[in-house]
């Protein structure tokens, strides 16, 4: 428990610190191969903040496991309206020509529906579990506030998702207003983070794949 506003300041300073040291870590840490990006990752992203809000805020491990949401039939609508939007325009930005990049990149995995499944499976999911732990769970235990919180997700789920998948940078924009209308909403937990996201990211590499098996872009 804070005891004065000076110590609260403290803590946020040193919180986004440890926040700004684990992402810079993550971006410029040098990999070779699947294996030493799935170990930079969960170690820079998870373990280190992690070990801070337990040892240096004092936090239960109890704690690091998000809760369950109760739902409101206006939060349910807030939620459905979300994910319906961002998964709209998910669709829609996929099918622009700033996509036909990610399209190239993209062309040998997603050339059959069993590619773009397993891409889901093995990549996207294990990601976002990862992301979403680090960008909505342990900002929420470094108590910056409602507000600050928002704001701090927001900008570290756009910057993650960015640096960690070949996606274009428009479509990070649906998906920091989803973030938006979830915390307006007091629904901003890990698993509807989790499960918009991916529902959004599906959408939008299912689109992809569509274009690339019927050959809409050269």
């Amino acid at each position: 428990m804070l005891n004065s506003p000076s110590q609260a300041v403290r803590q946020y300073i040193i919180s986004l610190a440890i926040l700004i040291l684990s992402l810079g870590l993550y971006i410029l840490f040098p990999t070779e191969g699947m294996l030493q990006s799935i170990i930079v990752l969960l170690s820079f992203l998870c373990v280190l903040p992690a070990l801070y809000i337990r040892f240096v805020l004092h936090r239960k491990w109890s704690s690091f496991i998000p809760p369950l949401v109760h739902f409101s039939a206006g939060k349910v609508a807030a939620l459905l309206g979300a994910s319906l939007l961002c998964a709209i325009c998910m669709i829609i930005i996929a099918f622009l020509p700033y996509n036909a990049g990610y399209i190239v990149q993209m062309r040998d995995v997603f050339s059959s529906f069993r590619g773009f499944l397993l891409y889901q499976a093995v990549f996207t999911v294990p990601l976002l579990l990862v992301i979403t732990f680090f960008c909505v769970r342990l900002t929420h235990l470094m108590d910056f506030g409602g507000r600050a919180h928002s704001i701090i997700a927001i900008i570290l789920l756009s910057v993650v998702i960015q640096i960690s998948t070949p996606l274009p940078l428009l479509s990070i924009a649906p998906l920091a207003i989803t973030v938006l209308i979830l915390a307006r909403f007091k629904i901003l937990n890990e698993y509807i983070v989790f499960l918009v996201f991916f529902l959004g990211l599906a959408c939008y590499d299912a689109a992809t794949s569509y274009q690339i098996i019927h050959s809409v872009t050269p």
